[in-house]
Formats: structure tokens, C-alpha cells, sequence
């Protein structure tokens, strides 16, 4: 599981509902308005004194810039979505995600292990970087990589694919670092 970090929160943010562009690779979406009005409704539930970090997918960075009010928001590559060709959004790309969460290994898709290795690495960077500080540390990410670590290195127990489905947009899951468990905040 997680090294015991005392006195750090953390908060895991699913990214709001972008403007979904067909022709445009989903890693480059934006949010529209209404994802930015959700993102703003957040603003309630994060820590005042937080560091702020997202995957470098505008939709998680503006996320986070709508909810704190911040333009401060570090980018960490390694907090981005599972890697994976670009696929049809709807049905198609949601059965194939919950196959994938579920275990299935897809031609071209990043391997399990790597989501939860790069995510994790990170997460250890920017406990690191504010442990001394005790305040919280922020992540707007993505739901299949949330997921993958949340069950991976903090509950291993669980739906994997039954959480991922019902993740909104926006969605604040909140990592006890003690105890080894989450709680989501929405």
C-alpha cells in the first residue's frame, strides 16, 4: 500500500465533462461551459491551502483552475489517462474501458501495471514536495487511471469497474493516507 505520509490529505479529482470534439483526440478536449460551471461547484470541497497538480490534459488542468480559483496548477504527465488508441467515444469507448478495468489486456492499450506505476510515482513526488508543509496535495486526473490506483495501492478490494462507472464529472474521491482508504465527496 501507500507509505505512511501524517498530517497530508489527498484528493483525487476526476476532470469535469469536456466539450467533446469527435475529430479531436480526447487527450486535447477542453471543458465546456457546463464542465466549467460543474468544476466551479467543487470549489466547496477542496482544501484552501492545497498544492495543486493535473495530468497535462487541459480538461484535468482547467478543472482545477475552475474549482480553486488558481492558475497555479502544476502538470505531471504521469497522472494522465490510461494510454490507449484513440476510440470511438460512447458505448463503444465505455465497454471497452470497463473490459479493461475488469482485466482485459487491449491490443495498443497501456498494460495495467504501468497505470499504476507512473500514477503512484507521482503521487509519492507531490506527497514528497508538501510533506513538510502538511498541507493537501490535489490531483485532477482521470476516472480509468484513478481507479486502476486507488484499487491497486490503496483498497485493493472492491468493484474496480463498478466505481469507474459511477464516477461523475466531476468527482472528488478523498485518500485517507492512515487508514488505507477513500471516501467520494459527491
Amino acid at each position: 500500500m501507500l507509505a505512511l505520509v501524517t498530517g497530508v490529505r489527498l484528493v483525487l479529482v476526476r476532470h469535469a465533462m469536456p466539450d467533446v470534439q469527435p475529430d479531436v483526440p480526447a487527450r486535447e478536449w477542453r471543458l465546456g461551459d457546463d464542465g466549467r460551471v460543474a468544476a466551479r461547484n467543487l470549489g466547496q470541497m477542496l482544501p484552501a491551502r492545497a498544492h495543486l497538480v493535473a495530468s497535462d490534459e487541459p480538461k484535468a488542468v482547467e478543472t482545477l483552475a475552475e474549482a480553486s480559483g488558481r492558475s497555479d496548477v502544476e502538470v505531471d504527465a504521469d497522472f494522465g489517462e490510461v494510454r490507449r488508441p484513440n476510440a470511438p467515444s460512447g458505448q463503444i469507448h465505455r465497454a471497452l474501458a470497463a473490459a479493461y478495468l475488469g482485466g482485459a489486456a487491449h491490443a495498443g492499450w497501456e498494460p495495467h501495471s504501468s497505470v499504476v506505476r507512473r500514477f503512484h510515482a507521482a503521487v509519492l513526488r507531490h506527497l514528497d514536495a508538501v510533506s513538510a508543509g502538511g498541507e493537501a496535495v490535489v490531483i485532477g486526473a482521470h476516472g480509468m487511471a484513478m481507479t486502476m490506483w486507488l484499487f491497486a495501492r490503496v483498497r485493493a478490494d472492491g468493484d474496480r469497474v463498478g466505481f469507474w462507472a459511477t464516477l461523475e464529472f466531476p468527482d472528488v474521491v478523498v485518500v485517507d493516507l492512515e487508514r488505507g482508504n477513500y471516501q467520494r465527496s459527491l
